[in-house]
């Protein structure tokens, strides 16, 4: 549909004071706003916690001189710098210019919903794969008997307490997002 048809549709809801149309453009609009708030006030904090496992890895490996905490620094800075170039092609959305028709914002909601999608996904993957790394890497330390075993013990409740916390908030975004996708496809077969 081009904007001189969605305006003349518009124009013919205005003038007829369709009190039921009325509210959904700026409840669109103003969800859209919120979520792009959100969105933003998150990538921020994402890269602002991969500039501090940069910093923090680089700094306690320089006070540890060995292979081992090298090769740690080394891991957490490609999985960072992974995850970070991810993030920013993902939320890349964020920085386009606001469009100003409804049907523009409900695809900008939809395809965030999208993009949290995408996220969630990743974030599995991350997740599991740093578990792939941490728990062997570990075990090898109590094996070795250079981790004691306490804190190999409390080591693997904090990861497992991390792993079932992240997993939760996995879920909670993947829900909320395809709620969102249910929203946007409901309320584009209303304006359509």
């Amino acid at each position: 549909m081009n904007s001189d048809q969605e305006m003349k549709q518009w124009r013919e809801i205005w003038q007829v004071e369709d009190s039921s149309l009325a509210p959904n453009t700026g409840e669109i609009r103003n969800r859209a706003v919120r979520q792009e708030r959100s969105l933003r006030f998150k990538f921020i904090l994402e890269m602002a916690l991969a500039v501090a496992l940069l910093v923090g890895s680089a700094l306690y490996a320089s006070v540890r001189h060995n292979a081992e905490m090298l090769l740690w620094m080394v891991i957490v800075w490609i999985l960072t710098i992974a995850a970070s170039a991810f993030s920013i092609w993902n939320w890349q959305i964020l920085w386009r210019a606001h469009e100003r028709s409804v049907s523009s914002y409900l695809a900008l909601y939809r395809n965030r919903a999208h993009a949290t999608l995408r996220a969630v996904n990743f974030g599995f993957a991350l997740l599991v794969f740093q578990l792939l790394i941490v728990i062997p890497w570990f075990t090898y330390d109590l094996l070795e008997r250079n981790l004691p075993r306490m804190r190999y013990g409390i080591a693997m409740i904090m990861l497992a307490v991390l792993s079932v916390t992240y997993v939760w908030v996995f879920l909670r975004m993947r829900a909320r997002a395809f709620k969102e996708i249910r929203l946007a496809d409901a309320e584009s077969a209303h304006a359509e």
